[in-house]
């Protein structure tokens, strides 16, 4: 379990990111920049580090980001009309997703927090705040029940790798193909998963007045939002009308 306040290591290999990808370690050696340019004593530059989860599809008008993992997963199981095994009945594997239009709000409101001098000791100059949906995760048998509601068959595969060479099978051109060596022993949101809480963040967030009456915080993916994702989907052509 990580929080805003998890020492990453003061070595790659100490933070455990020496054998990962070279997108995560992007990532720690990033964070590590910003932070000596932040505590140096020559340089003292203040800084905001946003540690962005899954930011998904616009929950007021239901447009996502087309490169994102989460709509790559969606539209490949649309196109190879396999899903994978989806555990405890329909739940299946979840999601943390922060609509972007929430993510975007936490990300400013928190900005300004600190602008005005609101924020509790200890937070700067080098803060780092947990951009995620704090109201929990989704599971993706909410997305496959919907899109069945609107006349889609999937074949529920009897395992993950089955699933994988449904995704091989339907070729090159499906949306998910290529991200397939980050998926090959399992779904996004298994036991084995860290978990990432935002509790400082959102003490942070509950100090905002407009945060708080305008937006209500973070919530739930609602069954209208999801609808809506998919009116989205048959917009750009990837559902039938």
């Amino acid at each position: 379990m990580i929080d805003e306040t998890t020492p990453i290591g003061a070595t790659a290999r100490a933070s455990g990111v020496a054998n990962a990808s070279g997108y995560v370690q992007s990532k720690w050696v990033c964070e590590k920049l910003v932070a000596r340019a932040s505590l140096d004593s020559n340089w003292q530059v203040p800084s905001f580090v946003y540690r962005l989860g899954c930011v998904s599809f616009n929950s007021n008008n239901g447009v996502d980001n087309q490169n994102g993992w989460f709509h790559k997963l969606l539209v490949g199981c649309v196109q190879a009309l396999a899903v994978p095994p989806l555990e405890d009945g329909d739940s299946g594997s979840t999601s943390n997703l922060a609509p972007v239009d929430r993510a975007a709000k936490a990300m400013v409101d928190l900005f300004m927090l600190h602008q005005g001098a609101r924020v509790p000791e200890g937070h700067g100059p080098n803060s780092v705040h947990h951009i995620l949906n704090c109201a929990g995760s989704t599971p993706f048998g909410a997305f496959i029940r919907a899109l069945e509601m609107r006349g889609l068959r999937f074949e529920r595969m009897s395992t993950h790798a089955d699933w994988l060479d449904a995704i091989c099978r339907s070729g090159e051109t499906n949306f998910f193909f290529r991200l397939k060596p980050w998926f090959e022993r399992s779904m996004p949101g298994g036991k084995n998963d860290v978990i990432y809480q935002a509790t400082q963040t959102m003490q942070q967030l509950a100090t905002h007045a407009d945060w708080n009456r305008h937006w209500n915080g973070w919530s739930p993916i609602a069954d209208d939002a999801i609808e809506r994702h998919l009116d989205w989907l048959t917009c750009i052509g990837v559902l039938a009308a």
